[in-house]
């Protein structure tokens, strides 16, 4: 069966023995040829005159392959020309998890509320009914932000194709904020303490590792044991939802800093694996072929151990953030600070720095109390 041609089509004018020649895809997909006209010789044309005959005779086409497009679903789109731009391995738009998860949202959230609407049909009120659905959910703000985003790339897909005239995603940018983002909390030393004399050794590493070197928790189980090098620890991979990947940009790809008594405890803790050759993983499975699942590590046993200490709340993403916060708040260089934990500088502060009110009050106490010593030798 011919598969219909769907795409917009400027058509391709060519001078051949000396007449203008124009090649196209007709209605049904069957590729065709006409001559337009000579370019030489008697009653012969220009070629702007060609190109305007040749745009009169891909109107109609084109018009009747837009008329086509507006009545493709939401969902039809998705599953026949959306995902697989995305998964196509030599477009490298996003790492494989990355488009696993947004399929993921898709399916849960979006194809449900505006899968069966045809694009020609399909209005902004659909897209905020999206997100008022999800916000009925009780999904945290953080999710809404990723589902508008997943609609505003689907959206703008489907416009750069022509099955949308409109731009309808446009003024989105607020649909989702009423929800309150949720707290951004952070651990101080005192409570990691706690925490860290709960563990085991190899889940105290795995902590630490976040904690003071900045990794992210995919960094921190997708290393190799040769990713131990003099003075630093080299980030070159991650362990993403079961899959090794290259790291999260470009700027993730590293050798991160690490303090003396922490690698003395790495390398103790890789002299005592079943298998420590370079290819080998730092925190292995019982397989010794792939890393741990840090889900199954937080599940299994580090939130059992926490959970009667009243820090069953803490997971990796406190301890990179706590770790970017305490290293602000001790006034270090910014754009090392951003390099040890694998960002720009923007990201660093924006995301994970978020100061603790002892430390955001030190400067109104500095300057109050300058206030009110002036005040004090006024008197005098």
């Amino acid at each position: 069966m011919r598969q219909t041609r769907r795409r917009y089509q400027r058509g391709c004018l060519r001078n051949v023995n000396d007449r203008w020649v124009l090649k196209y895809y007709d209605l049904d997909g069957t590729h065709r040829s006409e001559t337009l006209g000579p370019s030489r010789g008697p009653g012969k044309i220009t070629k702007s005159d060609a190109e305007r005959l040749r745009d009169e005779r891909m109107r109609p086409l084109n018009e009747d392959r837009r008329r086509d497009r507006h009545k493709t679903t939401f969902d039809d789109y998705v599953a026949r020309i959306y995902l697989p731009s995305r998964q196509d391995p030599e477009a490298q738009h996003a790492r494989p998890g990355t488009v696993n998860a947004q399929v993921q949202r898709l399916k849960a959230y979006i194809l449900p509320v505006i899968g069966d609407v045809t694009f020609e049909d399909l209005e902004q009120t659909d897209l905020v009914s999206v997100l008022k659905a999800a916000r009925a959910r009780n999904l945290g703000r953080e999710m809404l932000l990723k589902l508008r985003s997943d609609l505003t790339q689907i959206l703008k897909h489907a416009f750069g194709g022509r099955y949308l005239d409109h731009q309808i995603w446009v003024g989105l940018d607020t649909v989702g904020a009423q929800t309150p983002a949720a707290e951004k909390r952070t651990i101080s030393l005192a409570e990691y303490v706690t925490a860290w004399n709960a563990l085991e050794e190899r889940d105290r590493l795995a902590f630490d590792l976040v904690m003071f070197i900045g990794l992210r928790q995919s960094e921190a189980f997708g290393l190799r044991c040769g990713d131990l090098v003099e003075n630093g620890i080299r980030i070159r991979r991650s362990w993403y939802r079961g899959r090794v990947e290259e790291t999260k940009t470009a700027g993730s790809n590293r050798t991160a800093g690490c303090c003396g008594e922490l690698r003395q405890r790495l390398e103790a803790h890789v002299a005592a694996l079943p298998a420590h050759d370079a290819n080998d993983w730092v925190f292995p499975s019982i397989t010794l072929m792939t890393p741990e699942q840090p889900n199954n590590v937080m599940t299994r046993r580090i939130k059992p151990a926490l959970e009667p200490l009243g820090l069953g709340w803490l997971h990796f993403a406190v301890l990179r953030r706590s770790c970017a916060t305490r290293n602000r708040e001790r006034g270090r260089d910014l754009d090392m600070l951003a390099y040890q934990q694998g960002h720009d500088v923007t990201t660093h502060l924006d995301k994970y720095v978020h100061p603790s009110p002892t430390a955001l009050a030190a400067g109104p106490e500095e300057d109050y109390s300058d206030f009110v010593e002036c005040r004090q030798r006024k008197a005098k």
